[in-house]
């Protein structure tokens, strides 16, 4: 496929970063915390110059609450507000993607990963070939073989659906009701007591869906 979607999930990078610089404590001349900033663009630029012809799409979680917080009230309840040396580098950091000349996307109410699914989807479906660069699991879901691939970035390389199978033990399309097993302690979602992620892949493999398991 020639035509080309890098979609970088700008969010999980941004926090990565500045965990990831919070000792190096990197600043500007005028004392300002860049090292969230710094992380992000070296991320960018990395993709800009392993895949060229490819556009790139940088999506961000927006400020408060999204729908999945009215699903289920719990959801992320037991993680902390940002640090502010954090926060101050998001809008500087959106000022610089735009003037790389990067698409940008933060949708109010929906989550980053919630966006990088509706774009793939649509994506797919006028034929383009699409990487989704993230540490999100739960984007494993959207994996087609040549069409949806992750890109690993700490290992550089992608994932298609046999890289899932060897990392989850599960296929792509089985990985929602495999998740729905397992839960996500990240996001406060508790899975089925008892159960890892052996256990999970096993009863997927053999059942599917929920409902085949009940």
């Amino acid at each position: 496929m020639s035509h080309q979607l890098i979609l970088l999930d700008g969010s999980a990078f941004l926090f990565r970063a500045y965990f990831s610089t919070l000792s190096q404590n990197l600043t500007n001349d005028d004392g300002f915390p860049t090292g969230a900033m710094f992380g992000v663009i070296n991320a960018i630029k990395h993709l800009q110059r392993k895949y060229p012809q490819a556009k790139l799409i940088a999506i961000f979680d927006a400020k408060g609450k999204n729908h999945r917080h009215e699903l289920y009230p719990q959801y992320k309840a037991h993680r902390k507000p940002a640090d502010e040396e954090l926060v101050m580098q998001i809008e500087p950091l959106y000022e610089i993607i735009r003037a790389m000349g990067f698409h940008f996307m933060c949708v109010p109410g929906v989550e980053a990963d919630d966006v990088i699914a509706t774009v793939t989807k649509l994506a797919k479906e006028q034929g383009l070939k699409v990487r989704i660069v993230s540490h999100d699991k739960d984007l494993y879901q959207m994996i087609d073989d040549s069409r949806v691939v992750m890109y690993d970035s700490v290992k550089k390389r992608e994932i298609d659906e046999q890289g899932c199978l060897d990392k989850f033990g599960v296929h792509p399309r089985d990985f929602v009701n495999f998740q729905a097993i397992l839960g996500d302690s990240s996001d406060n979602i508790p899975g089925v007591k008892g159960i890892g992620q052996k256990g999970a892949s096993k009863l997927i493999n053999k059942y599917h869906t929920l409902e085949a398991i009940y």
